[in-house]
């Protein structure tokens, strides 16, 4: 996932230097496929405002990835609960929603990119944070994490690096 940040973040900034207006959330836009936002602002990102929002993305997808990495070994009693290392990861993923709408209000992006933020709008809740949410009530359940956790990585890798035409080394492992 870093490499995909690396490579976008000058095509984004470009894209939104252009765009000479602060964030302002109250418009609703549906995606191509009729299926969850694409745009909640009513104004186009800055090129700050992209920047922010690629670096904040990217800690939020690396804190989640190294959760992922680390919990078929991690203990039951790390991953289930408030404080637990899952509780964390989920912080983090429910930042992702955020940073990845700010990023579908460039203007100007192809139709890969809008179906890319259209499908991570739509697949996020039941695909990453309900299966991050049961790891937490159920993390000592083997075959639960297993589970879960095989769930996040074919859509977060999977699903979301095939709609924006990424091909990535670490996809689809769980």
């Amino acid at each position: 996932m870093k490499s995909i940040v690396s490579a976008s973040i000058g095509l984004l900034i470009a894209s939104a230097a252009a765009a000479p207006s602060q964030l302002r959330h109250s418009k609703r836009q549906i995606g191509a496929a009729g299926v969850g936002p694409v745009c909640t602002l009513t104004a186009a990102p800055t090129a700050a405002e992209v920047l922010a929002a690629l670096q904040t993305w990217n800690t939020d997808v690396t804190s989640v990835n190294t959760f992922l990495d680390g919990v078929l070994t991690d203990s039951a009693a790390g991953l289930v609960g408030t404080g637990s290392l899952t509780a964390t990861a989920l912080n983090f993923a429910m930042d992702e929603p955020t940073e990845l709408n700010i990023l579908a209000c460039i203007p100007g992006q192809s139709q890969t990119y809008q179906n890319a933020a259209t499908g991570a709008a739509a697949g996020f809740m039941i695909d990453v944070l309900m299966p991050l949410m049961d790891i937490s009530v159920n993390g000592a359940s083997s075959a639960e994490v297993i589970g879960d956790a095989g769930i996040i990585n074919a859509f977060r890798c999977c699903t979301l690096a095939a709609e924006s035409g990424c091909a990535l080394g670490r996809c689809c492992r769980s």
